[in-house]
């Protein structure tokens, strides 16, 4: 697609959206941009190089992108983040950022699915450059490498995840974005007034895992003494099979310092179903995740 006149001028917010990978400022300010290093590779089975193209119209506040085809896309592997007590208008940060960047540019995208979701939602993997005609990157990607959003443990994203936590835990070391947020920090399992108030929140929690209990058809992994006060996570019998072939086992998991996310449910005392294997990360006694930034250095 040809570029307009003014193409170098209306792309000068994306390069400042790079700079986001190192700053984590929402901020847009002027100067020159940055080329994101290794902008090319891609975590495997996300890669929408050779997917469709289309040209971004619109972000709404969900982060869907709105295409030029009257498409809408929602990006897998990825929380939008919400309005908060400290920050009302962080959701509509993301937003602005994310236009400032795709808003007039061709994308690169790959449908999962046949079909858009019952909300009238494609399911894909995208990649853009972040000038016209430049290498493309994952959009997913460089909002989790800014702060921008979280990842979501999704089926559709298995594959992504390993890559997509990375970049989620970088930008959390630095506290950029919404891990500036107090609603955002990682709750610690042994502080039970943590969970108070929070019931149907996504949250992240770590924490050492004291015990296993087991009903003819859940798992619980739980956090600390009294599974009715402390925080708890479950395993449906379906679900652990998932982790079982990727090599965890629920009576291994005593004494492992654990990482886990999910919607929290209260009913019960403060407890996580986990579905998706890449809910659960090891702290210790297993897989490390690595540091590094693979979309810009300074």
């Amino acid at each position: 697609m040809a570029a307009p006149a003014d193409k170098a001028v209306r792309l000068d917010p994306a390069l400042r959206f790079a700079r986001l990978f190192l700053t984590g400022l929402f901020a847009l300010f002027g100067g020159a941009g940055v080329t994101p290093a290794g902008a090319q590779k891609m975590a495997p089975g996300c890669d929408a190089e050779g997917g469709r193209a289309a040209s971004v119209t619109g972000i709404n506040e969900r982060l869907e992108l709105i295409l030029d085809s009257g498409v809408r896309l929602r990006l897998a592997g990825i929380e939008p983040p919400r309005a908060t007590a400290a920050n009302p208008g962080l959701h509509l940060e993301s937003r602005r950022a994310l236009s400032s960047w795709l808003v007039g540019l061709e994308i690169k995208y790959a449908p999962l699915g046949a079909a858009p979701d019952r909300w009238g939602r494609q399911e894909a993997h995208a990649a853009a450059p972040v000038s016209a005609g430049g290498p493309l990157l994952s959009v997913a990607g460089a909002l989790l490498d800014a702060g921008l959003v979280r990842a979501a443990p999704e089926a559709s994203a298995r594959s992504c995840m390993t890559e997509y936590l990375r970049q989620e835990q970088q930008a959390r070391g630095a506290g950029l974005g919404l891990w500036s947020d107090p609603a955002y920090a990682v709750l610690d399992t042994r502080d039970r007034g943590a969970f108070a108030d929070r019931g149907g929140e996504t949250i992240i929690a770590e924490g050492e895992v004291t015990g296993i209990g087991e009903t003819g058809f859940r798992t619980y992994v739980n956090f600390g003494p009294i599974r009715t006060v402390d925080f708890t996570v479950t395993f449906r019998r379906q679900s652990l099979k998932l982790f079982e072939a990727g090599g965890l086992r629920a009576a291994e998991l005593t004494g492992q310092r654990l990482r886990v996310r999910g919607q929290l449910d209260t009913r019960f005392g403060p407890q996580v179903e986990i579905a998706e294997p890449s809910a659960v990360e090891f702290l210790s006694g297993g897989p490390r995740l690595p540091q590094s930034r693979p979309l810009a250095r300074r």
